[in-house]
């Protein structure tokens, strides 16, 4: 259903759609919030590009089969739940250019065997880099244009990440050593904070 001009709230009688496993409402002009109740079978589900405000609610903690979750571009708000950290299948993350602010939860961190891409740029995320991803599967890490603050020493060590963007923040200290030892690393983006 992407990539159409529908308006209007998402029908919560999707969630009665028992065997569903993708849902794709991205690029629309969807309004309203999340649906309380989503298919517990979810794989997929992509709402990005689309009007949708509000938070996200706790009813999709239950979505344990969740791989892949595409909040972007909306104007959805509030903080990054603690129970995301529960989604063990999580593969992609993506909650760019909405409005959530507060800390990155320690709780993410328990998705280090399943999380390969994360991208929670433009907001309003605020405090300290979480020290936890240090032995993860994260390949791509987007966390620019935030009020993250504090040094970056101990927080990611993978040999899979190819991308890092730290940039537009307010990160402080020195450039950690270890960013040498990143052997897959092709993009890193560490520009206007305060080194």
């Amino acid at each position: 259903m992407s990539n159409n001009f529908f308006t209007g709230g998402i029908p919560i009688s999707i969630g009665d759609m028992i065997s569903l496993q993708l849902l794709d409402m991205s690029n629309n002009k969807l309004s309203g919030g999340i649906p309380r109740h989503l298919p517990m079978g979810l794989f997929t589900f992509d709402v990005s590009n689309n009007q949708l405000f509000g938070d996200i609610p706790s009813s999709m903690e239950n979505l344990s089969l969740m791989k892949t979750l595409d909040l972007r571009n909306n104007t959805l708000f509030g903080g990054i739940p603690r129970w995301m950290g529960k989604m063990s299948n999580l593969q992609e993350l993506v909650m760019a250019n909405n409005h959530f602010e507060g800390p990155i939860p320690m709780e993410l961190c328990n998705l280090n065997s399943s999380l390969q891409f994360l991208d929670l740029s433009a907001n309003s995320i605020s405090g300290s880099l979480p020290s936890c991803f240090i032995f993860s599967s994260l390949t791509h890490v987007y966390l620019s244009r935030n009020k993250l603050k504090g040094p970056i020493t101990s927080f990611l060590n993978s040999s899979y990440l190819v991308t890092l963007d730290l940039s537009n923040n307010h990160l402080t200290g020195n450039i950690p050593n270890w960013i040498g030892t990143l052997s897959a690393l092709v993009y890193l983006l560490l520009d206007n904070n305060h080194f």
